[in-house]
């Protein structure tokens, strides 16, 4: 077991010595600080590939509308690579939405009022948002049954030509489980249609999810963050001039207070 201390930087002399119940409530206090943070890194990773998708995807044709002679080979690689960045992004929706609800789950109880408030927004983006419940589909149908963004609309000008990715319906409609909802969306729909349409509505719903659960968040961080400042008796504006002293049996460390979590 080990001792811990409040000391200044600048020459590492202690301030205020803790009991061990008050060791441990900072413990615990910087460990939840820390767990709030790590669950907003599932939303930064929906949303790096969200945007990855569409700079790469957009690169991709515009380097191929420079050539007025593309081969079907060089469209067959550009198809690829949008459906490489749609499947990173479709997996990024799911991991998200398995990270909110086991962090919730974790911290608040499976019956907890946050994580009923979190499900039924999900429920409530389903119900109303048909990019939602079909790209939450869609993950699914990727792995299981293959690339569904098979089809590249191209619209030749006199200027240029447009290259437009699109969701192949005859592909989608074609033996897959895709439950009462969404199945009956698609028996409505007759044409291709457009991918990124659909992918910019969806992460728009995911924003508004993130904004449910960032709330919930803020709330628990603020509460927690109060907590461990009352035991340092310090305000969060001076956190910057101090560190943690961790006093073994037979040596002394220096901890860093992790100050960026108290904003």
């Amino acid at each position: 077991m080990y001792k811990l201390a409040l000391a200044l930087k600048t020459d590492h002399t202690p301030i205020i010595k803790f009991n061990s119940a008050e060791r441990d409530k900072i413990n615990n206090s910087i460990d939840q600080l820390v767990k709030n943070q790590k669950i907003s890194w599932s939303f930064n990773l929906l949303e790096k590939n969200f945007n990855t998708l569409f700079s790469i995807t957009d690169q991709e044709l515009k380097t191929l509308s420079l050539n007025s002679e593309y081969t079907w080979e060089q469209l067959e690689n550009v198809t690829l690579e949008v459906n490489r960045n749609l499947l990173n992004y479709l997996t990024s929706q799911n991991t998200y939405l398995d990270h909110a609800r086991f962090y919730l789950s974790r911290t608040f109880g499976k019956e907890s009022q946050q994580l009923k408030s979190f499900d039924k927004k999900t429920t409530e983006l389903f119900d109303n948002h048909f990019a939602y419940r079909f790209l939450y589909k869609m993950r699914n149908f990727t792995v299981h049954c293959g690339f569904s963004l098979c089809s590249i609309t191209i619209r030749k000008s006199t200027k240029n030509v447009t290259f437009i990715p699109k969701f192949m319906i005859s592909e989608l409609k074609d033996g897959f489980d895709w439950g009462k909802i969404v199945k009956q969306d698609l028996s409505e729909i007759k044409d291709d249609f457009s991918a990124f349409d659909v992918i910019h509505q969806s992460f728009e719903c995911f924003k508004e999810l993130n904004n449910c659960l960032s709330y919930i968040i803020k709330t628990l961080t603020d509460e927690t963050a109060k907590t461990a400042l009352n035991i340092l008796t310090i305000s969060k504006e001076d956190l910057h001039k101090y560190c943690f002293l961790i006093e073994y049996e037979n040596e002394s460390k220096i901890g860093e207070i992790p100050i960026h979590y108290f904003k």
